[in-house]
């Protein structure tokens, strides 16, 4: 008589990998597996004792490779993708005369094929879960969203007055009133948040300080609370604004919102890079969580944030790279270059930034940051299955292999990355896209970030000082 098969049948079973955890022990488990049942982690530990438990309907073998959550990219504008280089060995200021003025020549087409550019770009770079800050058109980044398989926090741009910006006068700030930005992030909201089986979390979004009223922050936080989302915002990433708060309100800016009752955990603030002592205690007691865009620092040149501080004082920071670059391994080796070439020499601690920090702000801190960190960030049983495989050593910049964590934060790249699943579906296998056509998207995001950029320069809004190519090309 045969003997009964007791093993339970399972979608994926992912054997034989390095499991970098990510879990409340931080644990790392060698020769580990994963088995993935609908859209979600049903077990995590050695794969030795989990063939025996499941029959799965797919194997991945694992073999010399890590597993690890996906990365989440915190801060993106995914209409950026068309910008790029566009901005390098550009002046201070060159969001208002490319950035800005490049999304607002963009129509709704323009915008579907950047954010599907966007997001075959994070599938590659093994991002899983990226939070937009908002556009003129969320509704077609929600449709790329949903056609892709990635997971995002979508919010739309808002913002009721123009203030005293270098493109106020420039005619590209939408012209809306305070009750109607509420009344649209209203309709906005519910129109999204939870869609694609749950993929998709629909947040608010107020630009920035100078240009969001007081009662568009305070509306904004009501509203987050009634459906249980977030607001995000820009926030003490340049001088001009701090100044601004304190000769409006003789307040800095994150005490001026906390007067205004906004600060809490559903409150997320963008660069938090100009900030006292103060504001990292008020961070700290309300919740508060900073995205830090490493890139967009040096770019703008903004000063020095104060990461290890925030981090010293509980406050959560996770990683990004402002759209326009979404590599989280190189962003994770730029943040510990940038700021350990500072705060270490200063406090004679070479530790300012180890890699299993780096590695908490690309992944679980991305996920806490936006309150979602009870299904995404770690791989444990119950949470969904947003997993990247990723070969670690073995490789002739990854060799000799000792420190694991330091090798994949300093000697690996993004061509390291293998796999990248979400909600339990697999986007790319074998460094293969499955969800887009790479050339098809490649081809036409290069025509359509032509036309815009050739419509803007006529138009007089797209203003570059640098020429595009400077070396005599024949």
């Amino acid at each position: 008589m045969a003997k009964e098969n007791t093993q339970k049948t399972v979608d994926i079973f992912i054997k034989d990998a390095t499991v970098i955890t990510l879990d409340d022990q931080r644990r790392v488990i060698r020769d580990g597996g994963v088995v993935i049942e609908g859209n979600t982690i049903k077990k995590v530990g050695k794969s030795i004792d989990l063939e025996q438990r499941y029959n799965p309907a797919r194997t991945i073998n694992a073999k010399g490779r890590v597993l690890l959550p996906g990365f989440i990219d915190a801060h993106v504008h995914a209409n950026q993708s068309f910008v790029k280089s566009l901005i390098h060995g550009e002046p201070y200021l060159y969001w208002s005369r490319i950035f800005r003025p490049f999304e607002y020549v963009m129509t709704e087409e323009d915008s579907y094929i950047a954010t599907l550019l966007h997001i075959l770009t994070s599938i590659r770079m093994g991002i899983t879960c990226f939070v937009e800050t908002g556009s003129y058109f969320p509704d077609v980044m929600g449709k790329a969203v949903v056609e892709t398989g990635i997971r995002c926090v979508l919010s739309r741009l808002t913002m009721d007055t123009k203030g005293d910006l270098p493109h106020s006068d420039q005619g590209i700030l939408p012209d809306e009133t305070t009750e109607q930005g509420l009344e649209r992030s209203n309709e906005f909201v519910e129109r999204w948040h939870g869609q694609a089986d749950g993929r998709i979390r629909a947040w608010l979004s107020m630009h920035m300080l100078q240009i969001c009223s007081d009662k568009l922050y305070s509306g904004a936080k009501e509203l987050a609370d009634k459906f249980g989302v977030g607001v995000q915002t820009h926030l003490c990433s340049v001088r001009a604004e701090t100044d601004y708060s304190l000769l409006r309100w003789g307040r800095r800016p994150i005490e001026h919102l906390d007067d205004l009752g906004v600060l809490g955990p559903n409150f997320l603030i963008h660069h938090g890079v100009l900030v006292s002592d103060s504001d990292i205690r008020l961070l700290a007691e309300r919740g508060v969580g900073v995205v830090h865009c490493p890139n967009s620092v040096v770019m703008a040149k903004q000063g020095i944030p104060r990461i290890p501080q925030m981090i010293d004082a509980g406050v959560t920071v996770a990683l990004a790279g402002d759209g326009y670059f979404c590599d989280q391994i190189e962003l994770m080796k730029f943040a510990e270059a940038y700021l350990i070439s500072h705060w270490a020499e200063r406090y004679n601690d070479p530790n300012v930034l180890l890699p299993e920090t780096l590695l908490e702000m690309a992944t679980l801190n991305g996920a806490k940051v936006v309150s979602w960190d009870d299904e995404i960030g770690s791989i444990q049983a119950g949470k969904k299955a947003d997993l990247i495989t990723m070969k670690v050593g073995g490789q002739v910049h990854q060799t000799p292999h000792w420190d694991l964590l330091a090798e994949l934060v300093h000697h690996s790249y993004s061509s390291d990355i293998e796999t990248v699943i979400v909600d339990g579906k697999i986007l790319m296998e074998d460094r293969k896209v499955l969800v887009l056509d790479e050339e098809e998207i490649l081809r036409k995001g290069q025509e359509h970030a032509e036309r815009v950029f050739r419509d803007g320069n006529e138009r007089g809004l797209i203003r570059k000082f640098q020429k595009l190519e400077r070396w005599p090309f024949e």
